[in-house]
């Protein structure tokens, strides 16, 4: 157990590094930039994704089920790498191709020259993603983390051409730079498992795999991204606006991200149908609490976090905030029985839940974004997220997600009245922080008091910090 927390300790410091490091990096474009430009940049951003999705085939899940088996399982590895190359190339072909019709569609000046220097990140980006995906299936959480850390870092030079007055072209060079530079430090790490053969057999067991999860990458990308694609067409400032929104409330999936990535790797490891059972409840039960946390203390202040993180200029941005944090925490509840689900083998109940997703985000974002783009895209996340926790809920039916919901709630709700009192009564930066304190004490309280913390968790933070000393290697 004790090693699993290392794990999730490695890829939580590591997700945390790349927060700290992307949330200001996107901060400092969005205000030199301006929401117009800032949008223009979302929206390359998106369909950049949607390509890298769209062509990946579900090779990084692939990759991350084959080499968690085993050491014998490595020789997949070159089979998948040249798969993903070839497939990534023909993306970015394609996004290369379709750049004028870009320009067309959105109606905005020089995009589709933006769009054709992007595609090179459709190759660079995506490779990338598929070696994160191995460094995870192979245990190496640690070096997984530090190069999300590293990748995060390198995107300062996205600030620095911009200050060079480059604009959204500036912004462009440097996510490709640092797509570029960590693609080349991941292909060393892991060139030992490269081999410059594709094994036929290989392949065939491959693409056995990756389809059903492949749906699940592309379903997931356009419940994800379509919606954010449709909003382009209302302009590129109220993509601003709900890009800024996205980014800060991006801050509740942070451990949400890490659990799922070991949740997986731990289940696929376990032998009895038992422990797996317990991996999957232990696991959303600390997802559903921790992103509990981070929702209720995100509300209250939405328009205070929207003004002090960006400017007066994103104001409107506040209304999907709120939207999006409560979007996050309902999706909270489908984290273990994802993970289960994945873990042994059956992906086909969450490919069939997130297909429903997707064509409901797309359905709902033609009807409810043309009358109220901001809060029309707002009620689509929001509304697709329950709908999606809901269809899992019923699929893995060993999670008490009703005792976990209602724990959250209430254990939210009085926390968040808390802090806004304490704000309220001083209102000073000493008294956020305070509030901040006070709030993870009255959490930590209410969930003791509604029989949601066992002893069994009280000896998690023994175990958390000592995770924590051991990776700083601390005295």
């Amino acid at each position: 157990m004790k090693k699993a927390f290392e794990d999730v300790m490695s890829l939580f410091l590591g997700n945390i590094g790349g927060i700290l490091l992307s949330l200001p990096i996107a901060i400092l474009l969005a205000r030199l930039l301006g929401p117009s430009d800032f949008g223009v940049l979302s929206l390359l951003l998106s369909l950049r994704d949607i390509f890298c999705v769209v062509t990946s085939l579900g090779l990084g899940r692939a990759a991350l089920y084959f080499l968690a088996r085993g050491r014998e399982e490595k020789g997949y590895f070159s089979s998948l790498f040249f798969m993903r190359l070839l497939f990534g190339l023909i993306g970015a072909l394609i996004f290369f191709s379709a750049s004028t019709f870009f320009e067309e569609y959105y109606g905005i000046d020089r995009f589709a020259l933006y769009a054709k220097i992007m595609s090179v990140d459709v190759v660079l980006s995506g490779l990338f993603s598929f070696f994160l995906y191995s460094f995870n299936g192979l245990s190496e959480f640690k070096r997984s983390a530090v190069m999300n850390v590293f990748y995060n870092f390198l995107r300062i030079s996205s600030v620095v051409f911009v200050l060079l007055n480059m604009g959204v072209l500036g912004a462009i060079g440097g996510y490709l730079l640092s797509s570029f530079v960590t693609l080349i430090l991941s292909t060393y790490f892991l060139s030992d498992l490269l081999v410059f053969l594709v094994d036929r057999l290989k392949v065939r067991e491959i693409m056995n795999y990756s389809i059903s999860a492949y749906f699940i990458d592309v379903s997931h990308t356009v419940a994800n991204l379509v919606p954010l694609t449709i909003l382009g067409l209302f302009g590129s400032v109220i993509v601003g606006y709900f890009s800024a929104a996205w980014k800060v409330a991006s801050v509740i999936s942070l451990f949400l991200g890490a659990m799922n990535a070991v949740g997986v790797q731990r289940i696929s490891s376990k032998k009895s149908s038992k422990e797996r059972k317990k991996v999957a409840r232990k696991l959303t039960k600390y997802v559903v609490y921790l992103s509990s946390f981070f929702a209720f203390m995100m509300i209250p202040f939405s328009s205070q976090v929207i003004n002090i993180v960006f400017s007066e200029s994103f104001a409107p941005a506040s209304l999907p905030l709120i939207f999006l944090s409560a979007s996050f925490f309902l999706k909270s509840l489908s984290a273990g029985a994802a993970c289960y689900l994945l873990g042994t083998g059956k992906p086909k109940p969450v490919t069939k839940s997130l297909l429903i997703s997707a064509l409901l985000a797309v359905l709902l974002s033609t009807v409810l974004i043309p009358s109220e783009p901001l809060l029309g895209i707002s009620l689509v996340f929001l509304v697709v997220s329950c709908v999606y926790s809901l269809m899992l809920s019923f699929t893995v039916k060993f999670i008490s997600y009703k005792n976990l919901l209602l724990r959250s709630l209430l254990s939210g709700i009085v926390t968040a009245v808390v802090v806004k009192l304490i704000v309220q009564i001083l209102p000073t930066v000493p008294s956020v922080i305070l509030g901040g304190f006070s709030g993870l004490f009255v959490f930590l309280t209410m969930l003791f008091l509604l029989n949601g913390l066992e002893e069994e968790d009280i000896e998690l933070f023994s175990d958390l910090f000592e995770a924590v000393r051991k990776y700083f290697h601390l005295t």
